[in-house]
C-alpha cells in the first residue's frame, strides 16, 4: 500500500513538473543596447537609469504613454556611458524596443532631467541555438544610442 501511494505521488509530482513546465514557458531572446546620456550642453549624466521598457497601450492622465520597466536597468557611469543587456521574454521578433532614461537621483548626478523614452530598432546579430524553440536569438541595437535629456523645470 505504502509503494502504491509513494508511486501515485511521484507520477502526481512527475506530470505537474512536466505541465507547468510547459504552461509557464515562453518565447526569449537576448538584447543588448549601448550608448551615452548627456545634457543639453553636452555634459555627461550619471546616475541616469536606463532600461528596456513595454507599453501596453496605458496613458496618463496628460494622456502620455506609461512605460513599464522590461528586465534589469543599469545606471550610466560617470561618462554618461551605459551597457544594456537582458535577456528576457521577446519584444517581438526584432522589430524593435523602446528604451526608457530615468533620473532617479534628482540633483546629485549633475542635475535633475525628465524622463525620456526612445524607440529603437533591433537587428538580430545570432538566431537562436535550436531550430524551432523558445529561443528566438540574440538581438542588438545598431550602433551607440546617444541621448540629450533636458532639465527639469525650475520652480
Amino acid at each position: 500500500m505504502k509503494k502504491a501511494f509513494l508511486k501515485w505521488i511521484m507520477a502526481v509530482l512527475g506530470v505537474t513538473s512536466v505541465s507547468s513546465c510547459f504552461l509557464y514557458a515562453s518565447p526569449h531572446a537576448t538584447y543588448e543596447a549601448k550608448g551615452r546620456v548627456t545634457d543639453e550642453e553636452g555634459r555627461s549624466i550619471t546616475g541616469i537609469q536606463v532600461g528596456f521598457c513595454a507599453s501596453y497601450g496605458e496613458t496618463d492622465s496628460l494622456g502620455n504613454k506609461i512605460y513599464y520597466p522590461d528586465g534589469q536597468p543599469v545606471l550610466t557611469d560617470t561618462d554618461g556611458k551605459f551597457s544594456l543587456k537582458v535577456e528576457n521574454y521577446s519584444f517581438g521578433g526584432g522589430e524593435g524596443v523602446t528604451i526608457g532614461f530615468i533620473d532617479i537621483d534628482g540633483p546629485d548626478g549633475g542635475g535633475s532631467f525628465q524622463s525620456k523614452f526612445v524607440e529603437q530598432p533591433l537587428v538580430q546579430k545570432k538566431k537562436g541555438k535550436w531550430h524551432d524553440s523558445w529561443d528566438e536569438g540574440d538581438y542588438e541595437v545598431p550602433g551607440m544610442v546617444n541621448v540629450t535629456l533636458e532639465r527639469e523645470p525650475q520652480e
